[in-house]
């Protein structure tokens, strides 16, 4: 199953919560928690093609150009999955990442995954019928690795067209 992974600039690891005017950029290497979860998606058969992170500042300055630029990637690296965060407890990155995930389920042929913390619990009920949110820690919270495998064992479940392990997500 071929992945890719959106991100914020924090999450990404290229800017902090000020620097939120980070271009748009795309890697094939893994950053952020991509690093920590790439032996977990070996294990589920699934492949990270590619990172691409921006600063939410950036985005939120230009949804609709950002959004069909990262459209545009998904479909030409043929993605399968897109995982958009995890977001954790980030406001503004949860919500960016809800929205791109569902542009991409309407205007590509991926699916795509979210994950955020229960912080998030307003942003949550808007959109967990139509988007797999996977529970999350908040930043810095116990739990992270476990998280993580859910993550993928929630890529995974989306990917097969599985039932979706509820205990997993929102």
């Amino acid at each position: 199953m071929k992945i890719i992974m959106v991100l914020n600039q924090i999450q990404a690891g290229v800017g902090t919560k000020d620097d939120t005017h980070i271009p748009l950029t795309a890697t094939q290497n893994p950053v952020g928690p991509g690093s920590m979860m790439k032996p977990m998606m070996i294990k589920y058969d699934e492949q990270l093609l590619a990172t691409i992170y921006c600063g939410t500042g950036l985005y939120e300055e230009d949804k609709a150009v950002t959004t069909r630029k990262i459209v545009g990637m998904v479909k030409r690296l043929g993605a399968d999955i897109v995982i958009c965060g995890p977001s954790f407890d980030y406001l503004d990155f949860s919500k960016m990442s809800v929205e791109i995930a569902q542009v991409i389920q309407k205007e590509s042929e991926a699916k795509a995954v979210c994950a955020m913390s229960d912080e998030m619990a307003d942003l949550i009920a808007t959109c967990r019928a139509s988007l797999p949110i996977v529970k999350m820690p908040k930043k810095g919270g116990a739990g992270l690795n476990e998280a993580l495998e859910n993550i993928c064992q929630v890529v995974a479940q989306v990917g097969n067209q599985q039932e979706v392990d509820a205990a997993l997500i929102y």
